[in-house]
């Protein structure tokens, strides 16, 4: 089963269900409250949503559109209730490893989120490079980028609905900035929210593009965060998209992110639309640096079971588009 067509419309989702179920869980643990009334959950979520405002850390992925006002009377019951309002399957596996984010409270309660978030990857870049980097919050492009977001999502949505599905419910915050070196990432830290730094060329096909890119990185973070797809993650390999040594883990991202640019932007190329040379042109581009990135991750990586079975998906995708675009 090729993973970027067929089961992203199934085992993705309830993954991203799995994962909002352990953010909610570990936010209300903190209050140490169960007894409350089922229409009290948005409250209290609101209530933790305004205690991080500063930090956007995970709540901003879940809400209810509760009006019960019955009481949760057990734990099960409540586990029941978030399972059905999250539309878990039945049999899911539910173990998850969630970043520790209390570790972050103190270190930037007084700082805006954005802002601190956009800093630490200036530095993470400066250190991994080598280079200088300057991240700044905003751009002057924000009033035409944010037009061009909504329309290459709607045109997301017509060439691979499934895709679209899993990037909204993932996806709910975009951050603008502005760099010489740098136009799109996202953090852990703020997860939910990609940052998106246009350049003066860009126009819809690039957005297109940055939707499948950075909301590939957040899928792929839910992915680790259930199951660990690497048993060597910090080894050093060659990167598709970097000229420096990168993490095992990186180049993993990067394939994954490639895989998903590629198929979208093929997808996109069959649409009518004036875009259709840039978007095989730019599928072609992904394709060769897929190739070059399966290449690197043949060296040095282990995988776990389930790192395998992504692979294996991420190589199918590669070889299909291979024969189309590198022949």
């Amino acid at each position: 089963m090729n993973y970027f067509t067929c089961e992203v419309s199934t085992n993705s989702l309830n993954e991203v269900a799995i994962f909002k179920k352990g953010i909610l869980k570990s936010l209300l643990k903190k209050g140490n409250e169960l007894n409350f009334r089922k229409q009290t959950l948005d409250t209290i979520l609101e209530k933790y949503k305004s205690v991080n405002s500063k930090t956007y850390l995970h709540p901003g992925l879940v809400s209810t559109n509760s009006k019960n006002d019955d009481f949760f009377n057990s734990q099960s019951d409540f586990e029941k209730y978030i399972d059905k309002f999250l539309s878990l399957p039945n049999d899911y596996n539910s173990t998850i490893y969630l970043p520790d984010t209390n570790k972050h409270l103190n270190a930037i309660e007084d700082i805006n989120w954005s802002e601190y978030s956009l800093n630490k990857q200036e530095v993470l870049l400066i250190e991994e490079t080598k280079d200088q980097h300057t991240l700044k919050l905003g751009s002057p492009y924000e009033t035409s980028g944010k037009n061009h977001m909504e329309t290459s999502l709607k045109y997301l949505k017509e060439c691979w609905p499934e895709v679209h599905e899993l990037t909204v419910s993932i996806v709910n915050h975009v951050v603008w900035f502005n760099s010489p070196s740098y136009w799109s990432g996202t953090d852990g830290l703020s997860f939910g929210a990609i940052y998106v730094g246009p350049r003066e060329d860009w126009n819809m096909l690039n957005y297109f593009e940055t939707w499948l890119h950075e909301g590939g990185h957040l899928h792929l973070l839910i992915k680790e965060l259930i199951k660990p797809l690497l048993i060597n993650p910090n080894d050093k390999v060659k990167s598709p998209l970097r000229t420096d040594l990168r993490p095992v883990r990186g180049t993993l991202h990067a394939c994954f992110v490639l895989a998903r640019m590629s198929e979208g932007l093929h997808r996109f190329s069959k649409l009518d639309t004036p875009y259709k040379d840039q978007a095989l042109n730019m599928t072609r581009i992904n394709v060769e640096r897929l190739k070059s990135g399966l290449e690197y991750l043949g060296e040095t990586p282990k995988f776990t079971a389930e790192g395998r079975k992504l692979i294996s998906s991420i190589e199918e995708t590669s070889q299909k588009l291979s024969k189309i675009y590198l022949n």
